[in-house]
């Protein structure tokens, strides 16, 4: 397992980022700065992001401790209704109006 104290910039941060900004361009938000395009663009081109976030470091690591189901889980794209929202300090579910 990667040492704890070492900073990784995580693949999967930078996909669910870019998917983000990729679906606020695509509503007509913008423009963007040029980091966030190019996690955007970085989204866009990935093809299979679920694949690509399994076989990236964080996803090998969290598969062979047992978790392999959970990375594919958090991979998951539209696949809740609900958005966790901190109130008092409690994840509480917020619908989401579609």
């Amino acid at each position: 397992m990667a040492d704890v104290d070492a900073a990784r910039r995580a693949l999967e941060d930078a996909l669910g980022a870019g998917l983000v900004l990729a679906t606020l361009l695509e509503e007509g938000t913008g423009p963007l700065s040029p980091e966030a395009a190019l996690l955007a663009t970085a989204y866009l081109n990935t093809g299979d992001a679920a694949a690509a976030v399994a076989s990236c470091a964080s996803g090998l690591e969290l598969a062979v401790t047992g978790f392999a189901a959970d990375v594919a889980i958090a991979a998951e794209i539209n696949s809740s209704e609900v958005v966790p929202m901190l109130q008092e300090g409690a994840f509480l579910a917020a619908p989401v109006s579609r």
